[in-house]
């Protein structure tokens, strides 16, 4: 090494040290305490286009069939959704996660309920009107688990844990007016009650 070097090497030294005893302290701090009356259980947190941080909870909320909330990053919760687990659970029971789709709507599926109880495709406006898109009925699929995914064609894909033909879950797609598209049955040779499509 030539001692030219050397003058180099001290500066980037200086400024690593400096760089890493400069770098803020990581603080963990709990933002909200569910406790079965404002949900459970809560899933798959997602920033909206409004800077709130969205998602759901599986169970428990006032009806203990599962919350959509938003909260601040302050840690300041509304609850959104209550889904109501009506007589013949139409509206769904325990949602999984949030996605906003590209017209702001957020989006997502209920691994029971829907109105033959076999999971359900949602829409959730930002102010709360929820829209049941679709209602599976074990032959397209049953208990749709995971988080959607938006496709470039304004579409979205999920999967169904069981169901289908073989009983062993599916891929499907959904239009965003609820039209739904079985694309592929599992017959377990090829595999066999998916968790997800996209990630979690």
């Amino acid at each position: 090494m030539k001692p030219s070097s050397y003058p180099r090497i001290a500066l980037l030294l200086a400024l690593w040290f400096t760089t890493a005893i400069a770098a803020p302290l990581q603080i963990f701090r709990t933002l909200v305490n569910f406790d079965d009356s404002n949900g459970a259980l809560p899933n798959f947190i997602l920033q909206g286009t409004d800077g709130k941080l969205w998602g759901t909870t599986f169970g428990s909320g006032p009806t203990y069939c599962g919350t959509a909330f938003k909260m601040s990053s302050t840690g300041v919760l509304t609850t959104v959704l209550t889904l109501k687990c009506s007589a013949d659970f139409s509206d769904g029971n325990e949602p999984q996660g949030l996605i906003q789709g590209t017209d702001g709507n957020f989006y997502g599926v209920t691994f029971f309920g829907g109105s033959n109880e076999d999971g359900s495709v949602f829409k959730l406006t930002p102010n709360g009107v929820f829209t049941t898109l679709v209602s599976f009925n074990v032959t397209n699929g049953s208990g749709p688990v995971g988080m959607l995914t938006e496709g470039t064609d304004g579409d979205f894909y999920g999967a169904t844990y069981g169901g289908g033909q073989s009983g062993w879950g599916t891929l499907f797609k959904v239009t965003p007016t609820g039209t739904l598209t079985t694309l592929y049955q599992f017959d377990f040779t090829h595999g066999a009650q998916r968790l997800t499509l996209g990630w979690y």
